[in-house]
């Protein structure tokens, strides 16, 4: 089974209470997910990738501009890949179905 997530995030600092900079901040989150059963274990593989936008005059991500220079960038990405293997009975199984 394939299945494909997208979702969509905001927020705005404007007093800079939680970032501790005045900034709005917005992310879009894209999940691709296949999963497999075998026997009794399942196999799950899963790819994400996100995009986080700030906007403000003190906001940004951190970001190596030159060796041992640091500065901030207004947008970043992550990727992010994960492999979960389950092993049990299925729940019908459990139940006695």
């Amino acid at each position: 089974m394939c299945s494909l997530t997208v979702r969509s995030e905001f927020a705005w600092d404007r007093d800079g209470r939680w970032t501790t900079f005045e900034q709005s901040v917005t992310a879009t989150t894209t999940t691709q997910e296949y999963s497999t059963r075998v026997r009794q274990a399942q196999e799950i593989l899963r790819v994400e990738h996100r995009y986080d936008n700030s906007k403000g005059r003190s906001g940004g991500f951190f970001k190596d501009i030159e060796p041992g220079v640091v500065g901030l960038t207004p947008g970043q990405h992550l990727l992010v890949f994960g492999w979960i293997l389950t092993f049990g009975a299925s729940s019908r199984q459990r139940l006695g179905t």
